[in-house]
C-alpha cells in the first residue's frame, strides 16, 4: 500500500461530546448561507437547469431502467452465489452465526476493540477484546445495528419491529424500544447524545431517549417503508427516505415536516440510501432504484443536481470530507466518484460484483468498499487505483464498519460469518 494520504490515518476520531449536551429543543433553521463556513456545491439560479452527466444522453437508448446491457444483478444474489477466494486475509473470523450475517458495527472505544454482528438467526454477538457474548432479545432477524457516539451503548434493529439497546461493555440488554408495527430497516444515533432513531417497514420513523426508553417522537408521512435516514451532523434535524420515492426533513421536537422532496426534479423510484456531508451544512446525497443520485440541500429544500451515469440501482453513497467529491456504488458493479462542484464523474472504480457499501476514510481521498464478489477493497480516488484487496468470504458482503483508526474493517456476509481485515 502506498504511503501518504492513501493510508488510513491513525487517531482520526476526535473526542466525543458528552451525551447530556444534546439539545433537541433547538429546532430553528440551522443553515446560514452567509456564514463563513457555508460552501455552495452547485451555483444554480432558481430557474437554471442543473448540470447533467454526459451519460444523460444515453438514457433514452437504455430506457428508464437502464437494462440495455443485460439483466439487473439481484441485490439478494449474494445468498445464492458462492465465490472461491484465492486466500483468507482476515485476522479474525466470527463463526458463531447459523445464518447470513446482515449487519455489523465497530465501537468508537479506543481502549478495547469492541465489535458486534447480527444476522438471520435472530441473534447478535458482541466482542470486547477476547470476551464474546450473545445478544439476546430479538424474535426475528437482526438487520441493523450501530454503537452510540460515545461507544457506551449498542442499538440493534430487528425484523420483529424492536430496537434493543445493550450495554457495550457487558452485553447486557438495557431495554427494548417498542412501537413500530413493522420490521426495522435501520438504526442511528444522535451525534451528541443517547437518542436513538429507527426507520420501519410500517412507513414511520421513531425516536427514543435510549437512557430511559421514553418515546420522543414518531415521524409519520411516508406511504411505504422508510428505507434510509438519520440525524443531520449537527443533530438539529431528522431526515428520512422511503421506498415511496420521497425524502422528508423533520423538526425532531414537533415532528413537523420542514421539507419534502418528491417528484421532478427528485427521484423517479424508491430511495435506497442517504448520506450527509460532514462539514457543509445541509448538503445531502441520495441514491435510488431509478439508477441515479441527487445532491440536495436540507436548508433550502431544493435539489441541487442529479448525478446520472449508473445503469442499475444505486445501493450506497457517501461524501469525501477533504475535497468536493462524492461517490456512488451500484448493482452495476461500479463506484463512480463525482466532482460535486461541476456535478460530473471524475473516476470509476470496479468490483467483480454488485457494490454493497462504501465509506470514505475521514481526512483522506481514500475509501473502502465491499461487494457481492466477497471482497473488501481500499481505493485511492486521486488515481482511481485499488491499493489493496482483502479476500476471505465465500459469499457476498452485505455490510461493513471501520475501526476508530480506520486501519481495520469488520464485514458481515451471506456466508454466515463476520470477518476482521487489517489494512495497515
Amino acid at each position: 500500500m502506498s504511503a501518504g494520504p492513501s493510508q488510513p490515518p491513525p487517531g482520526a476520531i476526535g473526542d466525543t461530546v458528552a451525551p447530556d449536551d444534546v439539545d433537541l429543543e433547538d429546532v430553528e433553521a440551522f443553515i446560514d448561507p452567509n456564514a463563513e463556513d457555508y460552501e455552495e456545491v452547485a451555483d444554480l439560479d432558481e430557474d437554471d437547469e442543473a448540470p447533467l452527466s454526459s451519460d444523460d444522453e444515453d438514457d433514452d437508448a437504455m430506457g428508464v431502467d437502464g437494462d440495455a446491457d443485460g439483466p439487473t444483478e439481484d441485490r439478494d444474489a449474494a445468498e445464492y452465489s458462492l465465490v472461491a477466494p484465492p486466500r483468507d486475509d482476515s485476522e479474525c473470523v466470527v463463526a458463531t452465526h447459523g445464518k447470513p450475517v446482515y449487519a455489523c458495527a465497530w465501537s468508537s472505544d479506543r481502549e478495547v476493540a469492541t465489535v458486534a454482528s447480527g444476522g438471520g438467526d435472530d441473534k447478535g454477538f458482541i466482542r470486547r477484546g477476547s470476551d464474546a457474548r450473545e445478544l439476546r432479545g430479538h424474535g426475528e432477524s437482526v438487520a441493523s445495528m450501530e454503537f452510540s457516539t460515545d461507544g457506551g451503548l449498542l442499538a440493534t434493529g430487528g425484523l420483529d419491529g424492536k430496537v434493543n439497546v445493550y450495554d457495550a461493555a457487558s452485553g447486557e440488554l438495557k431495554r427494548s424500544l417498542e412501537g413500530p408495527g413493522g420490521g426495522i430497516e435501520w438504526v442511528a444515533w444522535h451525534p451528541r447524545g443517547r437518542v436513538a432513531l429507527a426507520g420501519s417497514e410500517d412507513f414511520t420513523a421513531w425516536m427514543w431517549n435510549a437512557d430511559d426508553g421514553a418515546l420522543m417522537q414518531v415521524f409519520s408521512g411516508h406511504s411505504e417503508s422508510v428505507s434510509c435516514g438519520g440525524f443531520t451532523p449537527d443533530g438539529k434535524n431528522v431526515v428520512t427516505g422511503s421506498f415511496d420515492g420521497s425524502l422528508r426533513v423533520w423538526h425532531p421536537r414537533t415532528g413537523e415536516c420542514a421539507h419534502l422532496f418528491r417528484g421532478h426534479p427528485f427521484h423517479d423510484g424508491p430511495l435506497t440510501c442517504l448520506a450527509f456531508h460532514a462539514t457543509t451544512p445541509g448538503l445531502m446525497i441520495t441514491g435510488s432504484e431509478d439508477n441515479t443520485a441527487r445532491l440536495l440541500s436540507s436548508a433550502t429544500g431544493k435539489v441541487l443536481a442529479p448525478l446520472v451515469a449508473h445503469t442499475e440501482t444505486i445501493e450506497t453513497v457517501g461524501f469525501c470530507d477533504t475535497m468536493p467529491c462524492a461517490a456512488t456504488g451500484s448493482l452495476d458493479k461500479q463506484i463512480i466518484v463525482w466532482d460535486t462542484n461541476v456535478c460530473q464523474a471524475r473516476g470509476t472504480l470496479a468490483h467483480d460484483g454488485a457494490v454493497s457499501k462504501l465509506k470514505w476514510i475521514p481526512g483522506t481521498m481514500c475509501m473502502y468498499s465491499t461487494s457481492i464478489d466477497g471482497t473488501v477493497r481500499l481505493w485511492d480516488t486521486r488515481t482511481s487505483s485499488c491499493q489493496k484487496v482483502a479476500y476471505g468470504h465465500t459469499k457476498g458482503i452485505l455490510d461493513f464498519a471501520m475501526s476508530p483508526d480506520y486501519a481495520r474493517v469488520i464485514t458481515a456476509s451471506d456466508d454466515c460469518t463476520a470477518r476482521i481485515f487489517n489494512f495497515a
